[in-house]
């Protein structure tokens, strides 16, 4: 009766006769959950379909209809997530238990995109690896290059530079090229590489694409800090001064404002370096004491002593 009114296109009807013999387990019973899933697609129940393509994969009296089952319950684990076991799990299982199925391809495209939707990045990188389709290598660049960024919010700087060197052999995409190139630049920073940070800041500003890149807005700061490192004052003036005028961000152009004044200071161009002083003051800048106390001594540097007196007052009352 289910069948009929399956084939009839009255899925509704279908469903109620086929949920009154899904108890049983036999032939007919895995046979009624296939078509009951069937009926529930139709109607757009897909939370349901799940569950019935699941209950007939789990019956072997039919092997035709038990695969064909488990293909539909892997697909649509992926289209909808799935409540009992991880999606990758899933797919991952079929492809294990029928390697010869014509649809290990199109599920093998679903894994490494459920790997990387639920962040599993090493395991999508490991069959990625075995892949020398164009599409595989564009998916290990930025697979590679998203685990980077994860070792990095981690802090693993040597070990996210790997992955970001492993996201560089297949440059098939100028955008995470680009990206890849920076924030390398910026584990070479942070590991005291400063020599290597600057190289890898320089190739990203020459790159295609990079200023289309999130990472272009703060480049420049990141690069001033670099130069500053390697007391290479000019560089990191021209550097600081082009980010701070451009950026909206107000902490991060207050403390370029700041290390403006330091290179001003220790290149002995005092007055622009009291200059800058008080713009990150006013701005708000966290170490407003250590920019009252360099703007203080700046002035006996430039004969001002009783202005310098009169800042170190305020200095010794404030703080």
């Amino acid at each position: 009766m289910g069948y009929a009114y399956y084939k009839q296109g009255q899925y509704a009807e279908a469903i109620a006769e086929f949920n009154k013999i899904v108890d049983g387990r036999n032939s007919v019973a895995q046979n009624a959950f296939y078509h009951l899933a069937e009926s529930y697609l139709k109607l757009d129940k897909k939370q349901e379909a799940l569950n019935a393509f699941k209950n007939a994969s789990e019956m072997d009296f039919s092997a035709e209809i038990q695969q064909d089952a488990w293909l539909n319950y892997a697909k649509l684990s992926y289209e909808i997530g799935n409540p009992y076991t991880s999606v990758p799990q899933v797919l991952a299982s079929y492809m294990d238990t029928y390697p010869d199925s014509e649809a290990n391809a199109e599920l093998q495209t679903l894994l490494i995109d459920s790997y990387i939707t639920s962040k599993n990045y090493e395991e999508a990188l490991n069959l990625l690896e075995r892949e020398k389709d164009p599409a595989s290598k564009a998916a290990f660049q930025k697979v590679a290059f998203y685990r980077g960024i994860e070792l990095i919010l981690d802090n693993e700087y040597a070990e996210a530079e790997g992955y970001l060197d492993r996201s560089l052999t297949q440059k098939l995409d100028a955008a995470f090229t680009a990206r890849a190139t920076y924030w390398k630049a910026q584990c070479d920073y942070e590991l005291s590489n400063y020599a290597d940070a600057l190289v890898g800041y320089r190739q990203f500003s020459q790159l295609t694409g990079s200023a289309a890149t999130p990472e272009w807005r703060d480049f420049k700061y990141h690069k001033g800090y670099v130069h500053f490192k390697l007391k290479e004052y000019d560089s990191a003036i021209e550097d600081f001064k082009s980010f701070s005028a451009s950026t909206a961000d107000l902490d991060l152009k207050n403390d370029a404002l700041l290390r403006l004044g330091d290179s001003y200071f220790v290149t002995s161009k005092y007055w622009p370096a009291m200059e800058h002083y008080n713009m990150a003051i006013e701005g708000g800048v966290p170490s407003t004491d250590y920019a009252e106390f360099q703007k203080a001594i700046s002035y006996g540097f430039v004969d001002r002593n009783p202005q310098k007196i009169e800042g170190l007052k305020i200095f010794a009352s404030k703080y």
